[in-house]
């Protein structure tokens, strides 16, 4: 299981914490919109967590899987 990146700000990890995520791997059983609707995450979260899910071949839930691009 991927660590989520440290450059995604506190405020986001906070949040990510409190909703029970702690590994990258979890963001691709949701949207990317139920992550941006939690309260602290902001744009730059989102693009490092979407960053980071094409690193290991993944996606939010509402996005087209990588190796079909």
């Amino acid at each position: 299981m991927t660590e989520i990146p440290g450059r995604v700000g506190k405020p986001a990890l906070r949040a990510f914490a409190a909703a029970g995520f702690s590994t990258v791997e979890q963001f691709a059983q949701v949207s990317s919109v139920e992550v941006s609707a939690l309260h602290g995450v902001g744009p730059k979260a989102v693009v490092v967590l979407r960053e980071s899910l094409a690193e290991l071949g993944l996606t939010f839930a509402d996005e087209p899987d990588v190796q079909s691009s």
